[in-house]
């Protein structure tokens, strides 16, 4: 195994095989598989711990999720990360209808009664279970033709009460229109079926925290370098080959490859221009999210509540204690408010913590005709949370055609799944394991 060089004297190695840039899982888990590969690695992450969205906080003796609240038990690749690093066996499951709020009525709509209930015309309703049955009978059906998302939902199922359903959903989530987002990606959406189907936790704690830090510490083991608090400010095309690597502070680093697990709009502002300028950018959604620990009462039956009729400041509604009630005291409801966006300068991304929580706790009034009186609080904002898949959408190519060199991983390589952990760390696996054959080197693709 080539260890990583001794360090200049800015604390940082001369050079590397591999410079990942993100510690997110995506970096993670490609660090990990080049690690055991024998290749020497340094990741670099802006943020004082490893993880990315997947890191969450620390109060009181307990760590709440950030980004990623629950494991997805059909998530195959998350699950085979959390089998590998010993995880799995900690996660406890529990059934977790999701539900949404609709001019003050709650509807559970991935179950038979919850469907049978939703005010549409009885036809309306066949055409939404026969459209659901064919997703999940065939998810990937489509791609190849893709149209818009508000095309083939009123193809389907006309424009009656559930188009509308879909598209007040993807303001709500997104930021845009469903005409605006791929039918291929919706349709991967409805086959997942998330919400009917059981979502887990580590008691206690966050198991995505548990996964990014377990993560760190096979790549550490294995001699992979690990820098946080080390932000990246350029990329600069190395004089024969490679990258030279360029950190807040003076410092810097030769790379033979870089693998840049971060979204392509931050790796725009790292790349030379004539770089940058053929990278995939496109739209992004970001994500401001509240924690709050509440100590009394609150009017949340379900774990997880999407808000679409009348449109509030904050677009989901989570009871975390309802998933994992470890991680809440005696009496005290936690509860997490979500709001998203794209593309809105000045949005609520920009605004300060205070300001966030004073709109979240006027708009629930308004919404349940009571207070929330939070004893505690905490505020994350992630600018670039989601990308927005438009028809048409297809995944960059993760080496890079103007820069071989340069290996993409992230949540835009994720189409037409569900953006979230399972496909980022697969991204990042897949990214490792391109660079391991051009470099000719066999490694063990299996996860575990």
């Amino acid at each position: 195994m080539r260890s990583i060089p001794p360090p200049t004297p800015h604390g940082l190695p001369a050079s590397c095989e591999v410079a990942v840039v993100g510690g997110g899982l995506a970096g993670l888990a490609a660090a990990w598989r080049l690690a055991r590969a024998g290749r020497s690695v340094a990741v670099f992450e802006r943020e004082p711990v490893l993880g990315g969205q997947a890191q969450g906080f620390r109060r009181a003796g307990r760590r709440y999720p950030g980004a990623y609240h629950h494991v997805n038990a059909r998530d195959r690749t998350l699950m085979d990360f959390l089998r590998a690093t010993g995880l799995l066996a900690r996660v406890r499951w529990r059934p977790a209808e999701v539900a949404c709020l609709i001019e003050g009525q709650a509807h559970v709509l991935a179950s038979p009664r919850g469907l049978l209930s939703f005010p549409a015309p009885l036809g309306q309703k066949l055409r939404m279970a026969r459209l659901a049955a064919a997703c999940w009978r065939s998810p990937g059906a489509g791609a190849g033709a893709d149209v818009d998302a508000a095309t083939w939902l009123h193809e389907a199922l006309g424009e009656g009460a559930f188009a509308a359903l879909f598209d007040d959903l993807s303001r709500a989530r997104l930021g845009v229109s469903a005409r605006d987002l791929s039918a291929a990606w919706l349709r991967s959406r409805v086959a997942s079926r998330e919400g009917a189907t059981r979502f887990g936790c580590v008691p206690g704690d966050d198991w995505a925290s548990l996964l990014a830090d377990a993560l760190a510490d096979r790549a550490a083991g294995l001699g992979a370098g690990l820098f946080p608090s080390h932000p990246v400010e350029a990329l600069a095309p190395a004089a024969r080959a490679g990258w030279t690597v360029r950190v807040a502070g003076g410092g810097g680093i030769r790379a033979e490859t870089v693998v840049a697990a971060l979204p392509p709009p931050i790796l725009a502002r790292l790349l030379p221009p004539e770089r940058a300028a053929s990278l995939p950018v496109g739209r992004w959604s970001f994500v401001v999210s509240a924690v709050m620990g509440v100590p009394h009462p609150v009017p949340l039956l379900h774990y997880w509540t999407n808000v679409v009729r009348p449109p509030r400041a904050f677009a989901t509604l989570f009871r975390l204690d309802r998933l994992n009630p470890a991680l809440a005291s005696p009496g005290e409801a936690v509860v997490n408010l979500a709001a998203y966006g794209c593309d809105a300068p000045g949005a609520l991304v920009r605004e300060a913590p205070d300001r966030i929580v004073e709109r979240f706790l006027a708009e629930w009034s308004a919404l349940f005709g009571e207070p929330l009186a939070p004893a505690w609080t905490h505020v994350a904002r992630i600018p670039f949370y989601s990308p927005v898949f438009p028809p048409g959408y297809r995944n960059p190519e993760r080496q890079q055609p103007g820069s071989p060199a340069l290996w993409l991983a992230g949540h835009a390589l994720t189409w037409p799944e569900v953006a979230s952990t399972g496909p980022a760390l697969a991204s990042g696996w897949c990214a490792a394991g391109g660079i391991l054959r051009g470099c000719g080197v066999a490694d063990e693709e299996a996860v575990g």
